[in-house]
């Protein structure tokens, strides 16, 4: 499975950026139609925006450089744990404004908005589950190889990454020099 997870990350990366652009639009066009700030809706453009500016370039730099810093994992890991919990707070703000059971509440009128405000809050809860999912996944390998005796996985990335254990392939360790110089052999 560690060597399926260039490919998950692929997809989960894409996956969460096509939802979060579907949120971005339809939340900007609730704050457009909408009087007043919609808390909710302000968030999910505020949460989309920044993971659209940073999920494309981390996938980006991580195919095409490898040693960048965006594309260690200790940096992935942190920056998917804390866009999971945006994205948890999104959803979790827009379930609130919702209504159990997918009821939706009068926006001034605009009832052409419930549809709109029930897809918000499924994509966010999508956008959550998949990157917290990668979250875990790929925090349980990093361990994994750690035990194993790859202690440089926090500065490599998901590409280059050897989960397996062992020293990775894609840091270079320098040559093992010693400390007296070679002694060169007399011919007589």
């Amino acid at each position: 499975m560690s060597n399926l997870l260039p490919l998950i990350r692929i997809g989960v990366f894409g996956t969460v950026s096509l939802f979060s652009f579907i949120v971005l639009v339809m939340s900007a066009h609730i704050l457009s139609m909408a009087r007043i700030t919609i808390d909710f809706a302000a968030l999910g453009v505020a949460v989309a925006v920044l993971t659209l500016l940073t999920l494309p370039v981390m996938l980006f730099l991580g195919r095409i450089r490898s040693g960048a810093l965006p594309s260690f994992i200790a940096v992935e890991l942190g920056w998917t744990g804390f866009l999971w919990v945006m994205w948890l707070a999104s959803a979790g703000t827009t379930a609130s404004i919702n209504g159990s059971g997918g009821r939706c509440v009068d926006f001034g009128g605009a009832s052409t908005l419930c549809g709109e405000v029930n897809a918000i809050e499924a994509f966010a809860f999508l956008n959550w589950l998949m990157l917290m999912g990668y979250f875990v996944v790929l925090l349980v390998f990093s361990f994994r190889a750690v035990q194993a005796g790859n202690n440089h996985i926090w500065t490599t990335s998901v590409n280059d990454a050897n989960f397996e254990g062992g020293h990775n392939h894609a840091v270079h360790q320098p040559a093992h020099t010693s400390q007296y110089p070679p002694m060169s052999v007399a011919h007589a």
